[in-house]
């Protein structure tokens, strides 16, 4: 019988497992124009015991960037991070693939160089806010693709696998998933085109595999996946017909002989009518809302379900997840999103926020303290469901990086650690405090230094006293570490919940 802990062939490529990583936006790309920096490479190393990584999502171009600090695969600065990043995976045994995610309608002008705007198959704005910042703000319409865009698009996904290789990726996962550019073209609500790239499902597909065709003609099918979410309604999604897009997309690519199929499940018997369709290696990101993945879901490999399981915010909990998956545990516990940490009794950790090249300020950011239960949190305002509180749990760690940005500005800090805010700082930090979640910052106003912001501590001994409703965004050290080594303070992040991280 074949387990989840038995090798697999990935196309050529050994795995010593079969558990995955899954991507996880992370917006922590502080290098030079979006680069990788030293922490990510040993935040990745650290969890090199998975049969296959797959990195956070990685714009092609500059357009395709739809949130902060995340980081792309079209510059010269941008493939040396990542190679600092895969040399740490190789020497740790790892082996990792890079996602290359372009966001499509999902993101703002105010996070794209001047003159760019956000593009899609069709000018349909997606409702719902995005971070940038200056806080939230409303989604807008995108501007529609031309036929001689799409095939720069479809370009620029060739270009940046080719980097992804430069940089010693061992391959690319395509993101087709949870609402971005490729799942717009699939999806019937946001793809409205009457030419060749719309209306029927084999056009609505067209796009996708005229990606993989291209990214498999620059590097190698075997070292291209393709990542799917049918039916996700994640962005403003909403497929009418996902029972006949799907299958339709799968028979189109196995042709090409992809390494990998990675499918973020909402339905189990679409589920295994794929997995029947596809010849190459299946992935599966199992549906186990509202709990993360976990050690049951081994079992599915034994059970022929799937060839390999994805996991997310347990990765994030057990860098060395694979060895704890065989012992059974014991398991940290990711943290909590804001909304339930006063209900469930959980105990709200914190974190140490990667520092940001060249500074020196201490890096004391809002935990998550007694406030949080005298005040809900951003998931429990937008309610109960366990993707939206991912996404309100997003939100808050989003607000917490820009905190950090905005904290690293010279003149920021005068003498005593007071705070020197003009009118603007002071709306950005409100305006974050707001929507982030973040309650000291939202009342903020008085500039009494760093405990102006309401439980942001300056402290000899390093530790932080948060007050804001992001539970375990950052400081200190986290009681969460690995027994295989210390883990990189991070967000408790968005991964493989089941239902579909916002990744």
């Amino acid at each position: 019988m074949t387990t989840a802990f038995d090798p697999i062939d990935l196309a050529g490529l050994p795995l010593a497992n079969r558990i995955a990583m899954a991507p996880m936006t992370r917006s922590r790309a502080y290098g030079d124009g979006g680069s990788p920096t030293e922490a990510m490479a040993e935040y990745y190393a650290q969890r090199a015991g998975a049969g296959l990584i797959i990195t956070e999502g990685t714009q092609p171009s500059l357009v395709g960037q739809g949130y902060p600090d995340t980081p792309g695969l079209h510059s010269d600065a941008q493939v040396e991070g990542w190679r600092r990043v895969t040399d740490a995976v190789h020497a740790a045994g790892g082996k990792i693939f890079a996602q290359i995610m372009h966001t499509g309608r999902i993101g703002h002008p105010v996070l794209l160089p001047d003159g760019l705007h956000p593009v899609a198959p069709s000018p349909v704005r997606a409702a719902g806010q995005v971070f940038t910042g200056q806080g939230m703000a409303d989604f807008v319409t995108p501007r529609e693709l031309t036929d001689a865009e799409i095939e720069a698009t479809i370009a620029d996904f060739a270009t940046a696998a080719r980097n992804a290789v430069d940089a010693g990726f061992d391959g690319i996962e395509l993101h087709g998933a949870n609402g971005y550019l490729i799942h717009q073209f699939l999806s019937t609500n946001t793809n409205l085109r009457t030419d060749a790239w719309g209306g029927s499902v084999d056009k609505r597909v067209r796009f996708a595999v005229e990606v993989a065709r291209a990214t498999a003609d620059a590097i190698g099918a075997n070292r291209v996946g393709l990542r799917v979410s049918p039916g996700n309604p994640y962005n403003d999604i909403a497929e009418a017909d996902p029972h006949d897009t799907y299958p339709a997309l799968v028979d189109a690519i196995e042709p090409l002989g992809l390494a990998y199929l990675h499918v973020v499940e909402s339905d189990r018997d679409l589920t295994l009518r794929l997995r029947k369709q596809f010849s190459g290696t299946f992935i599966l990101n199992p549906h186990t809302a509202p709990r993360p993945t976990g050690v049951s879901e081994v079992d599915l490999v034994a059970e022929g379900v799937t060839d390999v399981v994805s996991f997310g915010s347990l990765f994030l909990a057990n860098p060395d997840l694979p060895a704890r998956l065989a012992a059974g545990g014991p398991f940290n516990t990711p943290t909590p999103p804001p909304s339930t940490a006063a209900t469930t009794g959980a105990t709200p950790t914190t974190r140490r926020c990667p520092r940001k090249p060249g500074t020196t300020r201490p890096r004391f950011l809002p935990g998550s303290g007694a406030s949080s239960r005298s005040r809900p949190g951003p998931a429990a305002a937008l309610g109960g469901h366990g993707l939206v509180a991912e996404f309100a749990d997003h939100v808050a760690h989003q607000a917490a990086g820009q905190v950090e940005h905005l904290l690293d500005e010279p003149g920021l800090l005068g003498a005593g650690g007071r705070l020197r805010l003009d009118r603007h700082r002071l709306l950005r930090l409100r305006g974050l405090g707001r929507f982030g979640g973040l309650r000291g910052l939202a009342g903020l106003g008085r500039g009494r230094g760093l405990g102006g912001f309401g439980g942001l501590r300056r402290g000899a001994a390093g530790t932080g006293r948060g007050s804001g409703a992001a539970a375990g965004v950052c400081t200190g050290r986290s009681p969460s570490t690995s027994r295989g080594g210390r883990s990189v303070g991070e967000p408790a992040g968005r991964g493989a919940s089941g239902v579909a991280p916002p990744e």
